[in-house]
């Protein structure tokens, strides 16, 4: 038996998210169903963490145990010969025994693109939130630093428990960066994990406040509340990429 590490990177726009359903067409089930027509045999994945429906990912770590040791350069190619063209695996090594890709993991980076142009470009209708209407980015900025830090987050998570760690709302965001440039601007986020619909509900907020559609002080209450009763607008899952996962010397 060989425990393998290997990174894909994929366009979701096809895709029911990244986790295997029986009925849905998901990354990790095309994934594993080129890997059974390698093996002529199951082999389950396990991801980092899940991405919805329409999520991307540059770099999606992920492990697999193959049932004899196999020369990785030449599986590599033959699984990427036989994978979709929006789906691809861009790194395979060896695992160490114990590193999981999501119980290992120290950090995620999150990117979420908006669009602000009058008209979108039709090419960036599956990456980019098309968003033309008036929004300060300067209060977005302001509204910032409300997020920093080690918080419960449970009233920007839809389901406190969908993920897969211990179902701990208490997250600590290291950072939110703003970059801006001429057709609109992304943010992102750098944490030590995220609850299920996190990022794309802090995103929406936000939207909301920089549009001024709601009050800093609504948004420090709702923060505070610790309790997702609050009805947000909730960022739709196109614009965001998972960016990396990040992981300490030890968990390679």
């Amino acid at each position: 038996m060989l425990k393998i590490k290997f990174t894909a990177t994929y366009d979701g726009t096809a895709y029911y998210g990244w986790q295997r359903q029986n009925t849905k067409e998901t990354v990790q089930g095309t994934i594993e169903k080129f890997l059974y027509k390698i093996f002529q045999k199951e082999i389950l994945t396990i991801g980092s963490g899940r991405t919805d429906r329409g999520v991307h990912a540059k770099r999606q770590i992920c492990t697999t145990t193959l049932p004899k040791k196999v020369n990785l350069v030449k599986l590599q190619n033959s699984l990427n010969s036989l994978l979709p063209d929006d789906i691809s695996i861009s790194e395979m090594a060896i695992a160490h025994p114990d590193f999981h890709p999501c119980y290992s993991a120290t950090g995620k980076i999150y990117r979420y693109h908006i669009s602000t142009k009058k008209i979108l470009n039709p090419f960036e209708r599956h990456h980019h939130f098309h968003y033309p209407y008036a929004l300060d980015i300067k209060l977005i900025k302001e509204a910032i630093p409300l997020f920093i830090g080690t918080k419960d987050f449970s009233a920007f998570a839809n389901q406190v428990g969908k993920n897969c760690k211990t179902p701990n709302p208490v997250k600590t965001i290291f950072s939110i960066t703003v970059t801006e440039d001429s057709g609109g601007f992304s943010l992102t986020f750098h944490g030590s994990g995220f609850l299920y619909k996190m990022v794309r509900n802090i995103t929406g907020a936000l939207i909301s406040y920089g549009s001024k559609r709601i009050p800093f002080e609504k948004l420090k209450a709702i923060l505070e509340s610790k309790n997702n009763i609050h009805n947000l607008f909730q960022a739709p899952a196109h614009g965001l990429c998972l960016e990396d996962v990040e992981y300490s010397s030890c968990g390679n």
